[in-house]
């Protein structure tokens, strides 16, 4: 006899709205080639909700409706299964009658008992004047085809691929300024100033060529600093650093300006965020001149570091930048600067010669680590200067800063 047990599953998961249960209990169940299309069918109409509830291009009621429409389609495809329609015999002579008879008698006698099997109470069975109750399991989507409906020959019409899927949207790039900042935040009249700042293209097209401009001010008539970009593709980021003669008089507050496509030869999806302003004071500067009992050595100090992003990801690169400044009163000549993943690694990431650097100067060091292999719930890196001891300083305890943070899992 053929197993129908799982019938009343499948039943069962359509009254929880377990939609997805049900469809693939009866993918693996359903042996009939017509009607395994039909759920087929219906599974990519119910990806295709899920999609468009996903991404919040459909209403709530919308969905509630087309949800209804795919369980009443799935309710349907069980009805027949239980009630399986008999092809019509040849025209019988009069010897085959009481074979129609025993055959049409035993459909009725498996769609009685695909009712008996889904109601665990008692069911009373009248005569022909009397009605055939059972109790079926409440679904909350409540069905537009009675179970007990005709099933005529013609194909199921919800049963056809609906094209619903949205347009995607329209190609075009999206540049902006995801990070900008200076060294020292603060700056002193007459001295250098050191700048990174990070474009993005967050659109879904490649941009061409565009500018990326500085302002000192942004009521100077001009930029003091400018680059084209040849490229950047969509997803992608690009680093920028420059720096600023400095500014020849000092300030209680000016505000500096930052712009990307200046010219506005990119189309994007976005034109409103392509500026940004950054206000600062500007400090007078006082004399250098070192007291005439201190003896004239360098200092070499790392003044800042930081990477990005600031958690990395197990196996994905690391951008970072290191400042170093002489904060003593005599020229340092040849040092090294070396980076180490981990305090215990046992040869430096990132190392680089510096042939010289001025009393009072400082410089900025841009660098990437290809990615640690394994996570960590921390891990400390090392930044060291003159490590070898080259320098004769002022202050030799000022050359070493670790920093430390997690390594999270890839995702």
């Amino acid at each position: 006899m053929k197993d129908s047990t799982y019938l009343k599953k499948a039943q069962t998961y359509l009254s929880k709205v377990k939609i997805q249960d049900c469809i693939n209990l009866l993918k693996e169940k359903v042996q009939d080639n017509d009607i395994l299309n039909q759920i087929h069918q219906i599974e990519i109409r119910h990806n295709s909700l899920r999609k468009r509830i996903t991404n919040g291009i459909i209403s709530s009621t919308d969905a509630q409706l087309e949800e209804n429409r795919i369980s009443n389609s799935l309710l349907m495809i069980i009805s027949n299964l239980a009630n399986p329609s008999v092809p019509d015999p040849a025209p019988p002579n009069k010897s085959d009658y009481k074979w129609l008879i025993i055959g049409l008698l035993s459909v009725s006698l498996l769609g009685l008992g695909y009712y008996v099997m889904t109601d665990n109470s008692k069911e009373k069975i009248t005569t022909n004047t009397e009605e055939t109750t059972e109790s079926q399991p409440e679904i909350t989507t409540p069905p537009a085809d009675s179970p007990s409906e005709e099933v005529t020959d013609e194909p199921e019409k919800t049963s056809k691929p609906i094209a619903e899927t949205p347009p995607p949207p329209p190609k075009k790039s999206d540049l902006r300024i995801t990070a900008f900042q200076m060294e020292p935040t603060s700056p002193t009249q007459k001295e250098k100033i050191y700048m990174q700042a990070i474009i993005r293209n967050s659109g879904n097209m490649d941009a061409g060529i565009f500018k990326v401009k500085w302002w000192s001010s942004v009521n100077a008539p001009k930029p003091a600093y400018e680059i084209t970009i040849n490229s950047l593709d969509a997803g992608k980021q690009q680093i920028l650093n420059f720096q600023y003669k400095g500014y020849t008089s000092w300030y209680g507050n000016i505000t500096s300006k930052l712009e990307v496509d200046s010219d506005n030869t990119i189309s994007e999806s976005n034109e409103n965020n392509n500026t940004l302003t950054k206000s600062y004071p500007v400090k007078k500067k006082t004399s250098t001149n070192p007291p005439s009992n201190v003896s004239s050595k360098p200092d070499l100090k790392i003044t800042a570091f930081q990477m990005k992003p600031t958690t990395p990801i197990k196996g994905e690169k690391i951008y970072m930048q290191a400042i170093v400044k002489n904060l003593g009163n005599k020229d340092a000549g040849t040092f090294k600067i070396k980076w180490w993943a981990s305090v215990n690694a046992t040869k430096p990431a990132f190392e680089k010669t510096i042939n010289s650097l001025g009393a009072g100067k400082q410089q900025v060091f841009s660098f990437q680590y290809k990615g640690y292999p394994s996570w960590y719930g921390t891990i400390t890196s090392k930044l060291e200067i003159d490590g070898d001891n080259k320098i004769v300083e002022s202050n030799e305890n000022n050359n070493i800063l670790k920093k430390s943070y997690p390594v999270k899992k890839k995702h």
